[in-house]
């Protein structure tokens, strides 16, 4: 019998994530003028301004300080020890330890994680669905409308099916200041709707570029109108779709779609 293979993420957010890391990092930068249009958001749609949000797949925790600071309570889920460790610290250096709470789970069983517990918003940032396939993207949209409160928000920033598109046979090099450049490859599979990526890690050796490490990606990438079905069945309404978290209208070269969508009225 033939050995299973093991899942991308174990690598990308085990066994190496400190190849991931710094990705995540240089994201830091954009964290604030990201949570202030999360925040708008959510005050656009009457969440309450001491509202609870879950931030599903959160990594490092970029988001999260800045969301405590505009009056919101945030648990952060996250399958990444090492990730969460960092998400700790960043919420300790900026004295929000009581408002921004750390939580080591798979964002697959989320349901049962918070099963009597309510939310009034989830986030899902940095095309965190899309790791595993389309039945369990749906099974976690599910599970978000179960722990969502009536009216309860959800909002999904993913990279959009166009934009992968685009990105087939892209190669991208990307140099850093300890010396390793990273080489990025993708190939986009219309068929499946899958971006394939792979970052290979290279450090100058005295015969050339020498290969030290590599990691590669599998995500399924969605149309707005594809999401919205998906949104529909798992019993959500969509309410507004941007471009960027400026709140821009989005239109289809856009890199990204910010999907805005709330719970159903049982009634309608």
């Amino acid at each position: 019998m033939a050995e299973e293979t093991e899942h991308w993420t174990k690598k990308v957010f085990f066994d190496e994530s400190y190849l991931f890391l710094p990705t995540l990092v240089e994201r830091v930068n954009k964290a604030e003028e990201e949570a202030e249009g999360l925040t708008q958001i959510l005050r656009n749609q009457k969440v309450p301004g001491s509202g609870l949000i879950l931030d599903l797949a959160c990594g490092i925790g970029r988001h999260d300080p800045f969301l405590s600071q505009n009056g919101f309570y945030v648990i952060g889920v996250d399958i990444s020890p090492e990730f969460l460790r960092r998400a700790k610290l960043k919420a300790k250096h900026a004295d929000k330890e009581k408002r921004c709470i750390y939580m080591l789970s798979d964002m697959r069983y989320v349901g049962n994680l918070f099963r009597g517990r309510t939310f009034d918003a989830v986030i899902s940032m940095f095309t965190s669905l899309g790791y595993y396939d389309k039945d369990t993207d749906q099974n976690i949209l599910n599970q978000i409308n179960t722990i969502s409160k009536p009216h309860g928000l959800l909002i999904v920033d993913m990279m959009t099916k166009d934009y992968g598109e685009r990105l087939n046979g892209r190669r991208i090099v990307h140099p850093s200041k300890d010396g390793i450049i990273r080489i990025e490859k993708s190939c986009f599979n219309s068929k499946e709707s899958i971006l394939k990526a792979s970052w290979e890690y290279y450090e100058q050796a005295v015969n050339g570029m020498h290969l030290i490490n590599n990691i590669s990606f599998r995500n399924i990438l969605y149309s707005p109108d594809e999401f919205e079905a998906m949104l529909n069945r798992a019993g959500w309404n969509l309410i507004e779709n941007y471009s960027d978290f400026s709140l821009s209208e989005y239109v289809v070269e856009s890199k990204y779609m910010i999907i805005v969508a709330s719970v159903k009225n049982p009634n309608s």
